[in-house]
């Protein structure tokens, strides 16, 4: 889909992958101090508050409404890693 709709969940779809691998690796991550995770943590958090609005907004029980798309089978296994 080529819409203003799904440009914009496929952004918040990158930053939402984004910050929650950032924070599940950052244990991983000796060199991260608890400030440098917990700020990690928020950020994911901060993302994971954006897609509740976004899906509170939609009109249906998917991402883009009413249809399964392709964000949504891209975000299904995201979320439940």
């Amino acid at each position: 889909l080529d819409t203003p709709e799904y440009q914009e969940a496929a952004e918040m779809l990158d930053s939402l992958n984004t910050a929650g691998f950032t924070y599940v690796y950052a244990n991983r991550n000796a060199s991260l101090t608890d400030a440098d995770k917990e700020s990690r943590r928020m950020a994911f958090f901060d993302e994971l508050d954006k897609l509740d609005d976004a899906l509170a907004k939609s009109k249906g029980p998917f991402r883009l409404g009413e249809e399964f798309t392709g964000l949504d089978a891209i975000m299904v296994p995201t979320l439940e890693r």
